[in-house]
Parts: C-alpha cells; structure tokens; sequence
C-alpha cells in the first residue's frame, strides 16, 4: 500500500518508489480528492511501467481529507491466478475484460492492455448485455464463447471453446468457470470494500 499526500506525492509506501514520483495526474487520485472509491481502468504503472489496475481511497480525519491510500492489482499476476489453469476441452480458455472492451486478464499475456474487444470482428458479441452465450468465426474455425457481467464491478469473465468441442459436460464446464470467476471478482470486490471501509473511517 501506497499512501499520498494531498499534492499527489508519495508520504509512505511499503515498496520501493521512484523518488519524486507524482500521481495526481490519475483519474483515481482526482476521484479520491473528491471522496470518492476508486477501481481504476487498466493503465500501466509509473514505477515498472507493468498493465495494473488501481485501488484508491480517501482518508478522512475529523471528516476532512488527509491523503488518499492507493493499492494495485498487478494484471499479470491475476491472470495468472484466475484464468492461466483454466482449460476446458482441447483449446478452450477463460479471460476477462472491461466494461470499456479491454482485455484485463488472459492466457496470453501480450493481450492484456492491448487487446481490445471492441477492435475484433466479434467482439461486439461479447458486449450486448450483462450476460450472453456467443457463436463466432476466428482463424476460420467455429467458435462459442459464454460471458457474464460480475455485479458492482464493471469487468466481465468470459470463455471461449472450440465449437466441435462443445458438448453438454463442456458446455456445463464453461459455465461453472464462470461462475468461478465471478466469485472470485466478488471476493476481490469484497476486499476492496473491507480494506476501505476500515480507512475511510475517522483516525
């Protein structure tokens, strides 16, 4: 955890940073200073440069703002934990997205940050609704792919499979990870709510 002052410089952080480092230029430091929690967009971290995802929180004393508290969600590590063991079938895979289309979490990690839905032929598949079950061509093979919505945090988990590959224990397989998935979103959701519930507070 990082803790800033209200100028957007580093007060105290528990690992290493860049000395001078100034994050007031960042939405979620912006949406603090009015505050406000904030779960950021994929960005890429002014320390290493890595696609993370910030957490940031106001801290009150005396109901006034006394510094914002910031954490990050390294993406290539949660990829690793929630979808790089994910197979179902031969070829298929879970990954994740945003509510604005970008690939937060993925097998391939040279995806994550850089693939946007909204930028593939079907992606906009993957974009109508809160939940959806999907047929698609890619590299000239069938495709389906199911997604759901996680509720209060605007990221989607989804997975994609070979259409000869589906059959009733795949097509099961497919929604139990999504259901997987969103638990694991929410848990993360319920985190982040208990971490800044405890800092919002008077100190």
């Amino acid at each position: 955890l990082t803790l800033l002052f209200l100028d957007g410089f580093v007060a105290f952080s528990g690992t290493p940073l860049p000395e001078g480092m100034n994050l007031s230029s960042r939405d979620y430091f912006q949406e603090s200073l009015q505050g406000k929690i904030s779960l950021s967009r994929a960005l890429k971290s002014m320390k290493s440069g890595e696609p993370i995802v910030a957490i940031s929180s106001p801290v009150f004393d005396k109901g006034k703002i006394i510094g914002i508290l910031l954490g990050v969600i390294k993406l290539k590590h949660f990829s690793q934990v929630v979808v790089d063991s994910i197979t179902v079938g031969e070829s298929g895979y879970a990954f994740m997205y945003d509510g604005e289309g970008q690939v937060l979490a993925h097998p391939d990690k040279k995806n994550i940050m850089q693939l946007d839905m909204d930028e593939l032929p079907f992606g906009a598949l993957f974009r109508k609704g809160d939940q959806g079950l999907v047929e698609y061509e890619f590299n000239d093979e069938g495709k389906m792919g199911v997604f759901q919505r996680a509720r209060d945090i605007d990221w989607y988990v989804a997975v994609s499979m070979a259409s000869s590959e589906v059959t009733a224990p795949a097509r099961q397989t497919a929604y139990l990870i999504i259901g997987v998935g969103i638990g694991l979103l929410l848990v993360l959701g319920l985190a982040v709510t208990l971490i800044t519930n405890r800092i919002v507070g008077p100190v």
